[in-house]
C-alpha cells in the first residue's frame, strides 16, 4: 500500500494519543485489516496535503469526518484508488477549512 509505513501497533497508539471524545471509531473497535488501511489514508494525505504531517493530516480527517467515513466504509473504501482518495479527501478537507492552499 506504499512505502511510508508503520507498525498497526504505531498506529493505534498514535491514533490513541491524538483522540478526542468518542468523535472518531477508536483503533480498539477496528480489525487489523481496517486499521492497516486506515494507517495507509492518512500516510497517503499526510504525503499530499499535510508535508508528511501525518499527526495533522489525522486531526483534519478526525475534524472533517473522513476519518470515520473511510473506516465505517472500508468495505467500499478500500477498493478505491490513492488518486480517488486523494481527490476526494482535498475536496471534502478544503471545504471543511482543513487545509491552507
Amino acid at each position: 500500500m506504499g512505502s511510508m509505513r508503520y507498525s498497526v501497533a504505531d498506529a493505534e497508539s498514535s491514533t490513541r494519543e491524538t483522540m478526542s471524545g468518542n468523535a472518531m471509531m477508536s483503533a480498539s473497535h477496528m480489525d487489523k485489516t481496517t486499521m492497516e488501511f486506515m494507517v495507509w489514508v492518512v500516510e497517503i494525505v499526510a504525503a499530499k496535503y499535510f508535508d508528511r504531517d501525518k499527526t495533522a493530516a489525522y486531526r483534519a480527517m478526525n475534524r472533517s469526518g473522513l476519518w470515520d467515513i473511510y473506516a465505517e466504509n472500508y468495505d467500499t473504501t478500500h477498493t478505491l484508488g490513492a488518486e480517488y482518495i486523494l481527490e476526494e479527501a482535498g475536496d471534502i478537507l478544503r471545504s471543511k477549512g482543513e487545509m491552507n492552499e
